[in-house]
């Protein structure tokens, strides 16, 4: 058999499996098919150019005597000993990938807690390769060992020596790998970037071999009509899966969860994106105009040229889908418009329904219970993203995730519109602090735009991150620009609480006996910690009235944190309500403490300050409104008003992904963007959102309005989210402000 044909059926078994693990089981046969082709395009590709470059190199002296070398190594050996030496460093092997295989199901998983993402893959790439030379390593060593039990079992006659050699292949190459690696490579797939690739380009290459060497005996004119036969199905096979992809899209992308599958369809609409702008009109590509560049659904819409730009099917983005936002109350008189002093703490990972002061059963923040009575406690707060990296540009300029330009540089998303609040409030004379981690200083420029000190609250200068405590050097940080503020001077403080990400430590400082073991209980004692800093922090704010007295304080999070609710964990994959509702109260000096049931974003807290210190001027691209129109103005509230979430794969870490949602007071709609799949859900009947009613007759009309609200509000680039280049707009004296003053 040719060795591309061996290749080409590696593929198709390699994909079909693959797919059965990956798909849904309602097109369970549909997805293992076209899995089944994908593999064999992605093995194919994979292989055609190696074979090539194998054919013209064994053309050279040197190449062809080292090739006749390697064939005589795989030919069957005579010699008694050497078949024996073959078993033994076998069953060695077989020991060595079974320990492995449990380092590496212990090491693997504490990578996932890493919140530097990129360190996270580079770790991992690390890891495989000391894990693969340790198992070569340990193999040959163990087969030293191994040698005298193989010996005693070939003097009893257990052996057969020699075994043919595609048995001895598949016992002691092909089942072990398999049996170790495609498990772990399974796994971990998104994690492993180029590695993951390598991987299974490695799997494919051994599983051709070993039917090449199982076929290897069957007549040259049979295997040629075979290799024919093969090449003819699988270039047809491949086609047909191209072409019906687009009508096929659920099944298509349920295949694409399949590892191999998906780098078969990359590489296929590499390959078919004829006009090179980003997209094809096959496989799974979306493009309207296969030989048009400036058509593609990665391009923005121009609405009113007669061209559809972004292939939604419309010259239009249905900007009046998104009603008028009103932006301010007016409701303010007096004094109550003033030059307040903000102080902004912006915790890590907190989920509404954890608080306690938000109906968690449990006494996770007693301290902000105590704050509720005197602040605008928001019940219904949403984020607009679950990826700290997309939430917190936008909640600190007022614009919404998909409604901003982004570019992309230090290796992540940076917002290019603005300005920031802290570039507005410098502008007015604020003097201006921003307490950060090494994480966030390091990669997320654009957010410290505007800040006169960039403070880092580590405990010392080395890159690392996920160290516990540092909410205490946040505050010891956050105590010193206050110290340091001249009587009479306006600031503006955002203090930053990290310690709530993955992985959680259960603070000896806060009883922990009312939570349960494990991690819902870790992480709960992690909002404790964190509830014990902020009334630290608020205290010190008290302690001086001159200050308090002139002081918006504001409490939230980034984003909220899943335990299972929807399949994963952690956040920064999904928009369903567990990783977006987020606890958010607003303190503000003369206003009576209340609970505000209508839903806000946290695009509002922008336009909320710069009402009340009187800054309006160069508000009209702001996304959200002030938050005191569900407080003082409830004539002036749209029932209706959408709020969004977008959140998109910033890393190889977790696959490549583009989710978004829109949330209004009786539904939520969820979007995969590259799966094209939508799910609705009753918001009044179903809040945790588990049951998906889009085929529900009754729900139709609201599903099509949904759906067109959804994608008028992607003005921004985000939907490119997988080819930002170039850098983001100027860090303003960033690399001037001192880490620790």
């Amino acid at each position: 058999m040719h060795p591309l044909a061996a290749v080409v059926v590696a593929g198709w078994v390699l994909g079909a499996v693959d797919g059965a693990l990956a798909g849904a089981p309602k097109s369970r046969g549909a997805v293992i098919l076209f899995s089944a082709v994908l593999g064999s395009v992605a093995t194919f590709l994979i292989a055609l150019p190696v074979w090539l470059g194998a054919t013209l190199a064994s053309r050279v002296g040197p190449v062809r005597r080292l090739i006749d070398k390697l064939r005589a190594k795989l030919s069957p050996s005579s010699d008694h000993e050497a078949q024996l030496r073959l078993y033994a460093f076998g069953l060695a092997a077989l020991a060595v990938a079974a320990f492995v295989s449990l380092a590496a199901a212990f090491v693997f998983p504490k990578l996932f807690d890493l919140q530097e993402l990129d360190l996270a893959k580079q770790l991992a790439v690390v890891a495989v390769a000391v894990l693969v030379a340790s198992s070569l390593v340990g193999a040959l060593i163990v087969a030293r060992g191994a040698r005298a039990a193989v010996t005693a079992l070939d003097r009893r006659g257990v052996l057969r020596v020699p075994w043919p050699h595609a048995l001895a292949f598949l016992l002691f190459v092909t089942i072990p790998v398999f049996s170790t690696v495609y498990p772990f490579l399974r796994r971990y797939a998104g994690m492993l970037g180029v590695a993951r690739d390598a991987g299974f380009g490695g799997l494919v290459s051994i599983a051709a071999l070993q039917l090449y060497l199982a076929l290897r005996s069957v007549p040259a004119r049979l295997a040629t009509r075979g290799a024919a036969a093969i090449a003819v199905v699988g270039l047809g096979a491949a086609i047909g899966v191209g072409a019906l992809a687009k009508k096929n899209a659920t099944t298509f992308a349920a295949a694409e969860g399949s590892a191999v599958a998906s780098l078969g369809a990359r590489a296929a609409r590499w390959l078919t994106d004829f006009d090179r702008d980003g997209a094809s009109s096959l496989f799974g590509g979306r493009d309207c105009a296969p030989f048009d560049g400036k058509r593609a659904p990665t391009r923005p819409e121009i609405p009113g040229n007669g061209l559809d730009e972004d292939c939604n099917g419309s010259d239009s983005v249905g900007r009046g889908q998104l009603g008028d936002l009103v932006r301010f109350s007016d409701a303010l008189k007096g004094k109550q418009v003033r030059p307040y002093n903000v102080v902004w703490i912006l915790m890590e990972t907190v989920r509404a329904d954890h608080v306690s002061a938000l109906g968690y059963g449990k006494p996770t923040m007693p301290y902000l219970d105590k704050l509720a009575k005197e602040s605008l406690v928001f019940t219904r707060a949403y984020s607009q993203s679950s990826a700290t990296v997309l939430s917190v540009p936008s909640m600190l300029s007022g614009i919404d995730t998909g409604m901003a330009t982004w570019s992309k540089a230090a290796g992540h998303p940076q917002m290019d519109s603005g300005p920031m609040l802290a570039e507005r409030l410098k502008g007015k004379g604020y003097k201006t602090g921003f307490v950060i981690d090494t994480y966030l200083k390091r990669n997320f420029l654009s957010i410290q735009r505007g800040f006169d000190d960039v403070i880092l609250a580590e405990p010392d200068n080395k890159p690392k991150n996920n160290r516990p405590r540092r909410n205490l050097i946040s505050n010891a940080k956050a105590s010193d620009f206050l110290a340091k503020v001249k009587p009479g001077e306006e600031f503006f403080l955002l203090v930053y609480y990290p310690d709530q990400h993955s992985p959680y430590t259960r603070h000896k400082d806060v009883d922990a006996s009312k939570f349960e073991k494990g991690e819902l209980g870790d992480y709960d004692t992690e909002l404790a910690f964190a509830d014990q800093q902020i009334r630290a922090l608020v205290e010190t704010l008290k302690a001086r009235p001159s200050l308090w007295e002139n002081t918006v304080l504001v409490v939230t999070a980034d984003h909220g944190e899943e335990f299972g609710e929807h399949g994963g964990d952690r956040h920064a994959v999904t928009c369903y309500d567990e990783v977006v509702h987020v606890p958010l109260f607003v303190r503000v000096p003369g206003v009576p403490g209340q609970r505000v049931e209508q839903r806000v974003a946290l695009v509002d807290i922008v336009p909320t300050i710069l009402e009340l210190v009187g800054l309006r001027d160069g508000t009209d691209n702001l996304s959200g409104q002030s938050l005191l129109v569900p407080t003082l103005r409830s004539d002036k509230i749209d029932p209706a008003r959408p709020i969004f979430c977008n959140i998109a794969s910033i890393t190889s870490k977790l696959g490549t992904f583009f989710r978004r949602s829109v949330r209004t007071d009786k539904y939520t709609l969820i979007h995969d963007f590259n799966e094209g799949k939508f799910s609705l859900f009753d918001a009044e009947k179903d809040r945790g959102e588990q049951q998906d009613v889009s085929g529900a007759g009754e729900h139709g009309a609201a599903f099509a309005n949904l759906k067109a609200v959804l994608e008028a509000s992607l003005t921004g680039n985000l939907r490119d989210h997988t080819k930002m280049s170039g850098q983001a707009a100027p860090v303003e004296a960033m690399d001037d402000a001192p880490d620790d003053p």
